[in-house]
């Protein structure tokens, strides 16, 4: 908070000029709008920014992931809020599908929901029935040079034991996810992803904002056709490869926000990334 309130307005000034160049710029268009429109408006807005580098020169430099673990505790929260991630993949990488496909098997719930014990995915039957539990969701995020795979939550924050249990209940779902997966899951999830990427173009803005991250990302626009004839080649042995190279036995990063006296201990959650095995 110390530092969001020491910002100032040459701060902003100085990170435009060092990072808004043409060059680390996309622009994207969706519906009925030609090329040349399209072009005249980016000369239009944009035509006056220029490469040149005042300040300094931004590096792309490659990201080292760091397994640890930050917790804020404030117990006039009503609960405590808690990630945890291994190191994903860039979006470029072959297993950034898999892995899309593997976070969508985990899924997520809350208990505002009338899924429990009658949910289609046995990780939600396990879980839902937690009472500490109030929700969970499961994410796979792509950047240019990495990404994070894990899951964030909220929970009672008044028992360790309870984070522990709900911690372990994912763990147990990626160690499956690794060894037992199989087809018939993969391909129900598949659909469910289909629909999730697929769904973008009923919004523009998403459309376009997609469209963007690609082409800075992999340095093309992904088609929609070919995104989706590259979920259907996936099966029960892409997923267990992906998690089993991504997640098994791999450093995990935590942070806890609010009633963190419950938050599990590190050593505990680490060894929970490789006893899959022994």
């Amino acid at each position: 908070m110390r530092a969001l309130e020491n910002i100032t307005r040459q701060d902003l000034i100085n990170y435009v000029e060092d990072h808004y160049k043409p060059v680390r710029m996309v622009l994207a268009g969706v519906g009925g709008v030609g090329h040349d429109q399209l072009a005249s408006l980016g000369d239009k807005y944009f035509g006056d920014i220029s490469n040149n580098y005042e300040r300094k020169i931004s590096q792309n430099e490659n990201v080292r992931f760091t397994g640890s673990e930050f917790r804020y505790r404030d117990d006039t929260y009503p609960f405590v809020y808690g990630a945890f991630a291994v190191e994903g993949v860039a979006n470029s990488n072959p297993d950034a599908l898999p892995l899309q496909l593997a976070s969508t098997l985990v899924s997520g719930w809350e208990n505002t929901s009338s899924i429990t014990t009658n949910a289609p995915l046995k990780i939600i039957q396990k879980l839902s029935i937690l009472p500490a539990l109030k929700s969970y969701q499961s994410f796979s995020i792509n950047y240019n040079n990495t990404g994070l795979f894990g899951f964030q939550f909220t929970a009672d924050g008044d028992n360790m034991e309870n984070c522990i249990e709900i911690v372990r209940g994912i763990q147990h779902e990626w160690k499956y996810l690794a060894t037992s997966v199989t087809d018939h899951e993969v391909d129900r999830a598949k659909n469910k992803l289909k629909a999730k990427l697929l769904s973008i173009a009923d919004d523009s803005t998403r459309f376009a904002d997609r469209l963007g991250r690609d082409v800075l990302n992999t340095g093309k626009a992904t088609q929609l056709e070919e995104l989706e004839r590259a979920i259907h080649k996936l099966d029960g042995s892409s997923v267990r490869e992906a998690v089993s190279r991504h997640v098994y036995d791999r450093d995990i990063a935590a942070a806890g926000v609010g009633q963190t006296e419950s938050w599990p201990n590190y050593a505990q959650v680490r060894y929970g990334m490789s006893w899959w095995r022994l």
